[in-house]
């Protein structure tokens, strides 16, 4: 990880003499601009900081790591989500197929997966009690940030098409 540069130092001082132009600005102890009063000094600090904060790159944070989810823990989800996902296609495949065909595409089992998965409690609604659990299990899931991890799973073991 890259650390952040360090700001120029920025400095103005009144110097040799006593009308109102006799102000220095300097960047790094090297004169930048001088005869200028103490207002215009003042401008030139501030301007000169914010072209400097406006050089630097911008830098995203960095995403907290999730941790994986255990094995045993998912393999379980995945059987308690298998009957509620066949259920809920098979009442919405046949929009799933409309809406593909409508787009030029082929409907396939990612996407038959992805819209059970993210059917907004269809699963709930067409699963019955297991359905509304495997609804619940889905959303603790996605919360603890293993939403993809269940997705890729989810496409390797269950078949819907």
């Amino acid at each position: 990880m890259a650390t952040k540069a360090k700001a120029p130092k920025v400095t103005y001082k009144q110097e040799g003499g006593d009308d109102g132009y006799q102000y220095v600005v300097r960047i790094d102890g090297r004169v930048y601009v001088t005869g200028c009063t103490r207002g215009e000094a003042q401008a030139y600090k501030r301007r000169i900081l914010a072209d400097w904060e406006a050089k630097q790159p911008k830098v995203e944070p960095a995403k907290p790591k999730v941790k994986r989810m255990p094995k045993a823990e998912l393999e379980a989800l995945i059987a308690k989500l298998r009957g509620p996902m066949r259920a809920t296609f098979q009442v919405t495949a046949h929009d799933l197929e409309e809406a593909c065909r409508s787009c030029g595409e082929e409907l396939d089992n990612k996407g038959a997966i992805e819209s059970c998965l993210d059917g907004g409690g269809l699963m709930g609604m067409y699963g019955g009690a297991a359905g509304k659990e495997a609804e619940a299990l889905l959303d603790a899931a996605s919360k603890a940030g293993h939403y993809e991890q269940v997705f890729r799973a989810c496409c390797k073991q269950i078949q819907l098409l």
